[in-house]
């Protein structure tokens, strides 16, 4: 007898001896399951869409509950209360079987893979009728076919388990390949050829940042899609292979998988080790269970619940198993003897890293909780009293004590800095979904594996900010990194000068204009550049031969105005310097697309006290200017910190969510009113005016908004020195001279910390009061 088995699940016997005089006996008559995956809260209306994949063709079907049914989201089936429409088919072409297939979250895209290549299409809704078309969309040329594919949870990316045993990680806005992960049992070069055995599922956390993949023998590889590494190894458990997985929406470093022997295992992804669930219940599970019918097929997270449950299912039953919940010990709760081996390593050998990384979370939870009387902060990294080995706060201004209790009503404010400390507690209330542990390991390299210095998936998530707060063009463009002001400042002024002209350029700027433009510039003292000065000197100057680099400021600090460009001409070049071109500080009212512009971390997130945060990246349209800002960082400092880039890209995740609302309305909100606040304080007074700012429409909140803008431009309207007046007040303020502004005016910053900032209208409050014939607010 001949038995065959095909991959429908088919298994038919033939007569070995008379092969071609009888038909063969189908023994297994059970069809083939139907893959489906549906998706919730789609981009259409927020319908519901189904995928179905039959053998050659692909269905998307709308879910429609009927009204007045179904009020929950709980589990259970839908007794004919939801409809399905039919939206789209598609079907393979020359009938080749279908292998694989995923819809992304947003319902807007779909793939899948026959035995010759991989498809994506794009699904769309025309406006004002009913009608639904599908277009199909590039992928990398010479892809292979697949066996599994997913979607990353913001549908950015199309991740691809090729047929070769790589996994090909594809952006599906740009049609590019970011990266190809070469599993591996042992961390090693990633170049190598591949040994492992195919991987037939994948699986996403919802932050993007893990990417689980399971080969036919049931093993596991997690991979870090921000580091673009893998990041751990499980081998095979209780010798079984993995019949279903995911990640629970409710917490992105838990990965639940299930195998053929019905076992259920929660992992901790981020620490390598078996999930505190795992190392109490995996093998103490109630009879129950263990008498579950049928082999586990499916699993599905309840998407509200907390905390996670999970839907557990094989073709004859369902089971609940509420992770927040302990397991009844109706019955022998002693662990099952035969334990797998790996099992056993990976449950004991790992609970020494737990450990580790729980103390490390221990101390700083323990610092974190010192309150110093909520007028300062203690650090990790603070001094220490020797005697009780306990954290020195460290105080805002006019405030001391060991717990920061003391007030100093005599004490100058500080209203000089640029640290932008109002964002200190929208960090707080984001402070576990920021947090980043670093391995000590972790890129040790000069460079990254492409052996560039920066970041291919840091400059995803920046033009994606970009493109999601409106404020700059960075299609078909270069961004580059650099250290701070000075040097991306000066990167680019290098770029920009001709090496060969006949006299060095002339760097200009505006009045009142970023000192450093000036000191930075003349620091370095080169023979291609030299500053002149304010940018209305030169208006008219035409020589030819000689270049002209403007420094335009927008918003320009101090005053918050959005300026342009003012000198115009062949020979001329502008730097447009967009620090504060946030929604914190000004309306967005059109994309920026100039051919220079450079952006800074520290005033988006708040984050100065870091390399990266101080540093800036400038998106460029040219691409020798982009090589040559390249060559000059690279020379001066190879390249930027790979844990700055690191937690920065944690950061930036953190600033993505929610299309960015969280963090820019908490900062609009912010600086509005202080904005208001002072306003009105220098509205009494006759002696002090402040700078005046329009209202006007931004794109990324869709309305006209009011001015909250940095830095306070104070004008004394009597001739006197402005700066030594506020610091008669105990004000500190930073000279207009400075800028260049002469000596009427200064500049006060609205961006410190809250503390300071009360501080600071108590004192204008006072000075303004002391005017004859003014009131105190």
């Amino acid at each position: 007898m001949l038995i065959s088995a095909g991959d429908d699940t088919k298994l038919f016997a033939y007569s070995a001896k008379e092969f071609t005089k009888f038909s063969p006996h189908d023994i297994c008559p059970a069809p083939q399951r139907v893959p489906i995956q549906l998706v919730l809260n789609t981009v259409f209306n927020r319908n519901s869409l189904l995928l179905v994949q039959g053998s050659y063709w692909l269905d998307i079907l709308c879910v429609r509950v009927k009204s007045g049914f179904m009020p929950d989201t709980g589990p259970g089936p839908s007794r004919g209360h939801a409809d399905t429409d039919l939206l789209a088919r598609i079907k393979t072409k020359a009938s080749r079987k279908i292998i694989c297939s995923s819809i992304s979250n947003t319902g807007t895209l779909f793939a899948y893979s026959d035995h010759v290549k991989p498809n994506l299409f794009e699904l769309k809704k025309h406006s004002g009728k009913t009608a639904w078309t599908v277009n199909k969309k590039q992928l990398p040329q010479k892809l292979p076919y697949a066996h599994s594919m997913v979607f990353s949870s913001d549908s950015s990316r199309l991740m691809i388990a090729g047929h070769d045993r790589r996994i090909y990680v594809v952006d599906v806005g740009s049609s590019e390949l970011v990266h190809t992960f070469t599993p591996q049992r042992e961390e090693c070069d990633e170049e190598l050829p591949p040994t492992e055995p195919p991987i037939t599922k994948l699986f996403t956390s919802g932050d993007g940042q893990w990417l689980a993949a399971v080969n036919c023998f049931g093993d596991v590889y997690i991979f870090n899609l921000e580091t673009q590494r893998q990041h751990w190894f499980i081998s095979r458990l209780d010798g079984a292979s993995v019949t279903a997985g995911g990640f629970p929406p409710q917490n992105n470093n838990v990965l639940v998988i299930t195998t053929s022997s019905n076992q259920v295992y929660a992992f901790d992804v981020e620490a390598k080790q078996l999930g505190e669930w795992s190392m109490r219940h995996t093998f103490v599970l109630p009879k129950r269970y263990q008498e579950f019918p049928g082999e586990v097929i499916g699993l599905s997270f309840l998407p509200l619940s907390s905390p996670p449950s999970v839907i557990i299912y094989s073709a004859r039953a369902m089971c609940l198993i509420n992770f927040g919940i302990p397991v009844d010990r109706e019955e022998d709760n002693k662990l099952v003897n035969n334990q797998h081996s790996p099992l056993k390593k990976l449950q004991n050998a790992l609970i020494n890293g737990r450990l580790k990384r729980r103390k490390a979370a221990t101390e700083a939870e323990a610092v974190a909780a010192i309150s110093c009387s909520g007028h300062g902060r203690a650090f990790l990294d603070g001094l220490i009293l020797d005697d009780k080995q306990q954290t020195i706060c460290e105080c805002n201004s006019c405030y001391g004590g060991l717990d920061c209790s003391q007030f100093f009503s005599a004490c100058t404010v500080n209203a000089d800095g640029g640290d932008p400390l109002f964002l200190e507690p929208f960090w707080v209330q984001h402070a576990a979904s920021s947090a980043i542990v670093v391995a000590g390991w972790h890129r040790m390299s000069y460079y990254y594996g492409d052996q560039s210095s920066t970041s291919k998936e840091l400059q995803r998530h920046i033009r994606k900010l970009h493109d999601m707060v409106g404020n700059a063009v960075t299609q078909e463009k270069y961004i580059t990194f650099g250290a701070g002001s000075t040097q991306l400042l000066n990167a680019a002024v290098h770029a920009l000068s001709s090496d060969n002209a006949s006299s060095p350029a002339r760097v200009v700027a505006s009045i009142p204009f970023y000192p450093v433009y000036e000191e930075q510039t003349d620091f370095f003292r080169s023979v291609d550049f030299r500053f002149q000065g304010d940018t209305s000197l030169w208006k008219n100057y035409s020589e030819a031969g000689t270049d002209m680099i403007e420094f335009v400021t927008s918003p320009n600090n101090p005053d918050g105005q959005l300026n342009k460009a003012v000198l115009q001409g062949q020979n001329v070049k502008a730097i447009y310097d967009r620090a504060y071109y946030w929604p914190h500080f000004t309306a967005i009212p059109a994309p920026a697309d100039e051919d220079v512009m450079i952006f800074t971390l520290s005033k988006l997130t708040g984050h100065a006290g870091f390399s990266l945060a101080s540093y800036r990246w400038a998106v460029l349209k040219d691409k020798a200017t982009y090589e040559s800002m390249e060559r000059y960082s690279e020379l001066n400092t190879i390249g930027v910190s790979r844990e700055s880039q690191l937690r920065a890209l944690k950061l930036l995740k953190v600033v993505l969510q929610g299309g960015g609302k969280d963090l820019f309305e908490f900062g609009h909100q912010t600086m509005r009113k202080r904005w208001e606040r002072l306003n009105k304080i220098i509205s009494m007074s006759k002696r002090f005016s402040l700078q005046k700012i329009a209202p006007q429409y931004c794109i990324f909140f869709k309305k006209v908004r009011e001015a909250s803008p940095a830095y306070a431009w104070v004008n004394c309207e009597k001739e006197e020195d402005c700066y030594e007046v506020f610091q008669a007040g105990n004000i500190t303020s930073r000279k207009g001279r400075r800028f260049f502004a002469g000596d009427r005016y200064v500049r006060l910053s609205l961006i410190r910390s809250q503390d300071d900032f009360d501080l600071l209208l108590h004192k204008l409050n006072q000075l303004v009061s002391e005017e004859q014939g003014s009131e105190s607010i």
